[in-house]
């Protein structure tokens, strides 16, 4: 069983800090929408790594994950603690190929083979 989380910041700080993020998206919004979105995605993911236990006690198990991903790691390794982390890195990687155009690039050219609008028009 894990540890339930709990909040640990009071709120007197955590209300000026939620409004100086918001701020600060909107801005990175208006300069960059791709620079906004990759900025989120990549915190998600980083969030998935670090704090694995947290989404285990929030999504819960994944029952594919317990039983492909379950190995000898030990106690705590592998099925949806393997999961959430693997997510987590996908995400970034993810996020960084959305930055640089390269996911974009690649789902062109691997899907539109099939819908007619890849390299080999």
């Amino acid at each position: 069983m894990l540890p339930p989380y709990t909040l640990l910041v009071p709120l007197k700080y955590l209300i000026p800090l939620l409004v100086g993020i918001s701020i600060l998206l909107v801005i990175i919004f208006l300069v960059s929408l791709r620079f906004g979105i990759t900025l989120i995605l990549v915190t998600i993911g980083f969030l998935m790594v670090w704090k694995t236990p947290w989404f285990l006690e929030m999504f819960g198990r994944v029952p594919w994950a317990e039983k492909h991903l379950t190995g000898g790691f030990g106690a705590g390794a592998g099925g949806s603690w393997l999961w959430y982390k693997l997510l987590g890195i996908i995400t970034i990687v993810a996020a960084i190929l959305y930055l640089t155009g390269i996911l974009q690039a690649l789902l062109t050219n691997i899907l539109g083979v099939f819908f007619g609008s890849g390299v080999y028009d």
